[in-house]
C-alpha cells in the first residue's frame, strides 16, 4: 500500500513539473493577462507608480492587443470593473483607432469588449 502511494505521488509530481516545463518553454505565463503578469512583476512599487506604469504599457500596445488584453483581464477577473478601469483610459486615448471593423473582429472571436 505505501508502494502504491509513493508511485502515485511521484506521478503526479512529474505531472507538475512537466507542465510547468511546457508552459516556460513555450514562453506562456502562469498569470493569464499582461496586467497580472505585470502586477506580479512590481508589486513591490506604490499602486498609483503601478498604475501609470502599467498605462504606458498599454498605450504602446496596438489596438489588436489592447482588445485581447481587455478580454482576458474581463474573463480572468475583471468582471467585478476594478482591473478593467485600469485599461479604460487608454480605450479612450485611442478611440479614433479603434475602428468598428476590429471590434466586430475581436467579437466574433469571442472577446467581450
Amino acid at each position: 500500500m505505501k508502494k502504491s502511494k509513493f508511485k502515485l505521488m511521484i506521478i503526479l509530481l512529474s505531472i507538475l513539473v512537466l507542465t510547468g516545463v511546457y508552459f516556460i518553454a513555450n514562453g506562456m505565463s502562469f498569470y493569464p493577462t499582461f496586467l497580472h503578469r505585470f502586477w506580479e512583476e512590481n508589486s513591490d512599487k506604490p499602486y498609483e507608480e503601478f498604475l501609470e506604469e502599467i498605462r504606458e504599457e498599454y498605450r504602446k500596445m496596438s489596438v489588436d492587443e489592447l482588445l485581447a488584453e481587455m478580454d482576458a483581464v474581463y474573463e480572468t477577473g475583471g468582471k467585478s470593473g476594478e482591473d478593467v478601469v485600469i485599461v479604460a483610459p487608454i480605450f479612450a486615448e485611442k478611440a479614433g483607432e479603434i475602428t468598428d471593423e476590429k471590434l466586430l473582429t475581436s467579437c466574433e472571436a469571442g472577446n467581450t469588449v
